[in-house]
């Protein structure tokens, strides 16, 4: 069971639930006519992989890493996004309808 008590960070969030839910449904969408999904397992190690990235990147520049991130919504969005946080570092979705002034206020107002 997920609690308060056993997830304080995203990392235990992700690894809870892909613990907890398994081989269990977490996305379904669409892709060219074509129903595709990913497991909570599944998404977990994606979400793990982008971890282990980003730690290296981090190890490499001596620095955790701010990631702006700009894309529409999928899959691997939501496993970047939630893979750098459980890195311990930051990630800022971007809005990628604004105009260039908004986004680069966004991007100056989030380092």
């Amino acid at each position: 069971m997920i609690t308060r008590d056993n997830t304080k960070t995203i990392f235990d969030l992700v690894t809870n639930a892909g613990s907890l839910h398994g081989d269990r449904t977490f996305l379904r969408w669409e892709d060219n006519d074509v129903i595709r999904e990913v497991s909570f397992k599944e998404f977990a190690a994606q979400c793990m992989a982008i971890a282990a990235w980003t730690r290296a990147q981090e190890a490499r520049l001596g620095r955790k890493i701010h990631a702006a991130l700009l894309g529409g919504s999928s899959n691997h969005y939501l496993a970047v996004l939630l893979g750098v946080m459980a890195a311990g570092s930051v990630s800022v979705p971007l809005d990628i309808q604004v105009n260039l002034d908004t986004l680069c206020d966004c991007l100056e107002r989030s380092d």
